[in-house]
């Protein structure tokens, strides 16, 4: 095979090593080692890949004898999951026409789409992803194939292919689909051997038309059909608009102030022309793979595995292999490069979040971080209403928020610019939405105010998310978020009113929630850092309160006895981790289930002041606890 244009083994190589569906083991930088059933006969092949100057061969290491229709579809195949079916003579234009994809194609040189080994392939992935994180996906794709696939023995190693479509259509159950996973997955497997499935089929077909055909296959929606086609089908030149780490990834390389909407990347794009795809990649690709944006591509060393710290704030999918740990080009630092794109700060930075499907449920680890921080928010809140001096208490708070966070900012990564808007809008929303909140406890009860301002948030949030983010929940969601609501009402209506001038507050204080939850919904996906995020937004919004006592209030602040100082800053402390766990969720689900998951503070808040402020818990409580358990049951439904 003679590559047309521009193109590099290794590259592709370095690129699979940091492409979680595929997750590729190396066998060295100049061998690709690949193990897939065969589009059409759907037989297990094994092949070996190399690049000799300008020509790359491909050796069948199994079966050992196959016929030339074998031989003819593998090449037609490797060609495909490569780029080379595609010619790329014309790609060093595209450079030409625009400076920031020139800067990507010298920072990876050669480097083409390498996609998934087949579309059926694509299609079972997205099924296996379908609502859970992309690193769990990786986990269970991996397991299938080693206890569903044929094994490929290259040498002393073993590779094992993907389950055929034989062996899928009559999956009944695998540890880890859940719901209708095994169905959809069995749908797909008779899709592919019917032929629906065929690379060339769906390449020869409109865009649109194959689009559509994709969508019909059951659990297959916009994103899920976009990554068949691009990814699984090989299309050149399209451009994935239901991809939102595409759009951070635009506004990161343009210089844009938020995310690209369509028409943005519509306009972009146009220049990338007829290589559309390939320049997605470039753009992508250290999104892909860790630091690979501060790095000259090539420069990396081999670790035994992903630090701890490492994984927990990025989705990498080497849990179990050798992790390619980058080096920093010395001679790049943090800054804008002529390209405009900006070098990453330190070796190894978060990486933005799995793709979120916007009506995705939430994962058992992302729920049950929200329930602690609900917890821990209603606890804050709780010490916050037992002082009875409310501009002490939040100034208290805040100067517990402040000394909690600077060590977030002195040790993780400045958040990208993108960000920077988002992020100072949250903080001004933050300042109005504390005077709200200090004015709901001077003027109502905590067993009041406290569910009225929870209780509405969620609701606004679906409509704001839903208006500004493109997240359009499904009908169990959006039933979920009303029960969840309707729940924490009921504790407010159910009992004794608030005042006017209290009501008037808590619902203030609501708006303010809403607002700030979208906000930083958006801004701490385009940070890049969740935890820098976190930590500029407490330092900057917790400074603002302390200082306004500090100069009014300087006298009575310090005369406080110490039970009530070590109370605020405890509070403080805890307000700091309650939104932190909120932020680091909001990075791997949607907006509005996170909203209404998170509300379930008043329920632990109810419990609280029958404990703690002698309040009983009632019928009232009663059923309200049961509609919040109901609607986050809806929540998760598949």
């Amino acid at each position: 095979m003679v590559p047309r244009g521009p193109f590099s083994l290794a590259s592709s190589i370095r690129f699979l090593e940091g492409f979680t569906p595929a997750a590729y083991a190396p066998a060295g930088d100049a061998v690709l080692e690949l193990a897939f059933p065969v589009e059409g006969s759907w037989e297990t092949a094994g092949v070996r890949v190399r690049q000799d100057g300008g020509e790359v061969t491909a050796e069948i290491v199994s079966p050992r004898t196959s016929g030339p229709e074998l031989a003819t579809a593998v090449r037609a195949q490797v060609e495909r999951i490569l780029s080379l079916d595609v010619d790329g003579s014309g790609f060093p234009a595209v450079g030409s026409r625009d400076p920031v994809v020139a800067g990507l194609q010298r920072r990876y040189p050669g480097l083409r789409p390498a996609g998934f080994w087949s579309p059926y392939e694509a299609a079972a992935w997205t099924i296996i992803g379908h609502r859970i994180r992309i690193s769990q996906a990786a986990a269970i794709k991996a397991r299938m194939a080693g206890q569903l696939g044929e094994p490929v023995t290259f040498g002393g190693r073993v590779v094992h292919a993907f389950p055929a479509p034989a062996r899928l259509a009559s999956l009944e159950s695998f540890p880890g689909l859940a719901g209708r996973k095994p169905e959809w997955l069995r749908s797909v497997a008779m899709a592919a051997l019917d032929g629906q499935l065929d690379a060339a089929r769906l390449r020869g077909m409109p865009r649109e038309t194959a689009l559509k055909e994709l969508k019909t296959l059951p659990g297959i929606g916009d994103f899920s059909a976009g990554l068949i086609l691009l990814r699984g089908a090989g299309d050149p030149d399209a451009v994935a608009y239901h991809e939102p780490r595409l759009a951070l990834a635009v506004a990161d390389a343009y210089g844009l102030p938020g995310p690209a909407t369509t028409g943005q990347l519509t306009e972009i794009s146009e220049n990338w022309r007829p290589y559309r795809t390939w320049v997605t990649l470039l753009l992508r690709t250290p999104q892909e793979i860790p630091a690979a944006g501060a790095l000259r591509w090539g420069q990396h060393v081999v670790a035994p595995r992903v630090p701890l710290a490492v994984r927990s704030c990025c989705d990498h999918n080497q849990d179990g292999r050798a992790w390619t740990e980058r080096r920093r080009d010395p001679d790049s630092q943090a800054r804008g490069t002529p390209d405009g794109i900006e070098a990453l700060r330190a070796p190894v930075q978060p990486a933005r979040g799995a793709p979120l499907d916007p009506s995705t449920t939430l994962s058992f680890t992302v729920t049950l971080a929200v329930l602690a921080a609900a917890v821990t928010h209603a606890t804050w809140n709780a010490i916050a209403h037992g002082i009875k001096d409310q501009t002490l208490a939040f100034a208290l708070i805040g100067v517990g928020g402040v000394a909690v966070s600077i060590p977030l900012v002195i040790v993780a990564a400045v958040p990208r610019s993108s960000a920077w808007p988002y992020l100072l809008a949250s903080v001004a929303i933050h300042v109005f939405y504390n005077l709200l909140l200090m004015q709901c406890y001077r003027l109502g009860e905590f067993s009041q105010v406290y569910p009225l301002a929870r209780g509405m948030s969620p609701l606004v949030v679906t409509i704001l998310a839903a208006v500004f983010v493109h997240e359009h929940l499904a009908i169990p969601q959006i039933g979920g978020v009303a029960v969840v609501s309707a729940g924490l009402a009921f504790l407010v209506f159910a009992g004794r009113r608030p005042g006017r001038g209290a009501f008037l507050a808590a619902v203030g204080t609501g708006l303010t929630i809403a607002a700030y939850t979208t906000v930083d919904g958006v801004g701490v996906r385009a940070s890049a850092s969740a935890v820098g995020y976190i930590g500029w937004l407490m330092v900057l919004e917790s400074l603002c309160v302390p200082l306004f006592a500090a100069v009014r209030r300087r006298d009575v602040l310090l005369k406080q006895p110490r039970r009530i100082l070590l109370s605020g800053l405890a509070a403080g402390a805890l307000s700091v981790l309650a939104y932190g766990l909120v932020l680091w969720a909001q990075t791997r689900g949607a907006l509005a289930p996170i909203a209404a998951l998170r509300e379930t503070s008043v329920i632990f808040g109810a419990i609280i002041g029958t404990l703690v402020f002698r309040e009983p818990f009632g019928r009232a409580r009663i059923i309200a606890a049961v509609l919040v358990v109901a609607g986050i049951v809806l929540l998760n439904m598949a």
